[in-house]
């Protein structure tokens, strides 16, 4: 999206390289100066009721490993992989 700041750029890395309780203080730098400078807002989450037929193998066990529904993840690459019962 084009956003660069020098400050998240050097937390982000440190962020993960720590073990859970040790991370919050980096993660919190971070969120607090994208709270402060916004590059992106989400205006509405859009929440679409999905049902999936148990004979078709794929779509479901993606589904059930990551719940949320986003147009540009794997899930809609893979659909080549899908196949029934």
């Amino acid at each position: 999206m084009g956003y660069c700041n020098e400050q998240v750029d050097e937390s982000s890395p440190r962020a993960s390289a720590w073990p859970n309780a040790r991370h919050a203080p980096f993660y919190h730098e971070i969120s607090t100066i994208l709270n402060q400078e916004l590059p992106k807002i989400w205006l509405w989450y859009e929440v679409r009721p999905m049902g999936f037929n148990k004979r078709i193998v794929g779509l479901g066990q993606h589904f059930a490993e990551q719940p949320l529904l986003m147009f540009d993840i794997p899930i809609y690459n893979e659909i080549h992989t899908w196949y029934t019962e």
